[in-house]
């Protein structure tokens, strides 16, 4: 038989003798072995078996089989080949691993000569993200890379698929933080995140109702936008003389048999290339009560006939000759316990009588003051 290419002792020579030639071929051989070991360690691409490894970005594991060399266990060094730790599993996690750089690795089986080297990827950090406003919309604007990107809110929410030009408007109630990266495979890391922040969107206009003037106040000619009913278009508040700053009910609500109906009105204050369109402030208007018919004029007496003495009502005066303008009107507040003398009126005069406007106190919605009734002053008899 041949060893090593050389012939068969064992059968014919002494044990000293057998013990002599052994050492004279490890001495022989020993360094031959260091070589090779180094060379391996040098350049995993010499020949000799290796384990079999797959690396999956995507779930960030390696997955480590026998190679020819029929290994049964397995090993990793993280350091060069400096130390070698034992694998548990043939699945092993690299999120511990993997860095914003490139890391190297080596797995080697208990019956491989040749460690196999993987070189794994750093972070691409090519992908560029911002938030920007046009013509009042924001908008999520990607570029610098050609790969799929995907993103989630905060740290704690789930990735999705971003595209280009994305609307915010869903994230700009309260603002919010979205983070975005490029796109894992099996084949490629996940990019470096990119946290990209929404403001909130400005307050909505401080507009309210004038409920004594039928109109809504508060609005900034160019700047407060407004929308009625299911409405989706927006139009544009434009004062008349650059100094008004309501709009009447009647122009927003078509009245029906002289009463506001019911309605629903949205207003915002316009955006630009710089802020998102506002907040929105909704006012709910309730159908207007009609005229109250109980209510009379003898002279200058004025009488309410309401068994509800707690419902109020109001008055205003009207000179002879003068038309009617409810913006300019001064009410007065009367109910039914006792008729109210109305002082500093002539004949002619005109006294209008309608119930006057309530807010519930819970809802704090406003109740509209009814039409009013036209009384005129045809003595001054207070009687």
């Amino acid at each position: 038989m041949k060893n090593n290419g050389l012939p068969d002792t064992r059968s014919f020579l002494p044990v000293g003798i057998k013990r002599i030639i052994i050492i004279l071929l490890a001495l022989v051989f020993i360094p031959q072995l260091m070589t090779r070991s180094y060379n391996a360690r040098a350049n995993t691409n010499t020949g000799g078996s290796q384990v079999n490894v797959i690396i999956d970005l995507l779930e960030e594991i390696a997955v480590i089989s026998p190679g020819p060399g029929g290994s049964t266990r397995f090993y990793i060094s993280t350091d060069n080949m400096k130390s070698w730790e034992y694998i548990e599993y043939t699945a092993v996690d690299l999120s511990g691993i993997l860095s914003s750089k490139p890391v190297t690795v080596y797995f080697k089986g208990n019956k491989d000569i040749n460690p196999l080297k993987i070189d794994l990827p750093g972070e691409d950090n090519s992908l560029k993200v911002k938030y920007e406003v046009v013509a009042g919309i924001g908008r999520i604007v990607i570029s610098n890379t050609a790969l799929p990107v995907e993103y989630r809110k905060g740290n704690n929410g789930t990735w999705k698929a971003a595209t280009n030009y994305m609307s915010t408007a869903q994230y700009e109630l309260k603002g919010a933080s979205l983070q975005f990266r490029t796109t894992a495979s099996s084949t490629r890391r996940a990019g470096k995140i990119v946290t990209v922040k929404i403001p909130k969107r400005p307050a909505a206009p401080s507009v309210s109702l004038d409920s004594s003037k039928l109109s809504i106040k508060g609005l900034k000619s160019g700047q407060t936008q407004y929308r009625v009913g299911d409405a989706t278009s927006w139009t544009t508040f434009i004062s008349p003389d650059n100094k008004a700053n309501t709009i009447d009910l009647s122009a927003l609500l078509t009245p029906s048999n002289n009463l506001i109906p019911a309605g629903i009105i949205e207003f915002r204050t316009i955006g630009s290339d710089k802020k998102v369109h506002s907040a929105v402030r909704t006012i709910e208007i309730l159908p207007q009560a009609a005229a109250p018919n109980n209510v009379s004029l003898t002279g200058t007496v004025l009488t309410i006939s309401d068994p509800d003495v707690k419902r109020n009502y109001e008055y205003a005066v009207v000179p002879k000759n003068t038309a009617i303008d409810i913006k300019k009107l001064k009410w007065t507040a009367a109910t039914s316990k006792k008729p109210v003398v109305i002082k500093n009126v002539s004949v002619g005069d005109k006294v209008l009588v309608r119930i006057k406007s309530t807010t519930n106190t819970e809802t704090k919605q406003i109740t509209l003051p009814s039409a009013y009734t036209e009384l005129t002053v045809t003595s001054l008899v207070a009687n």
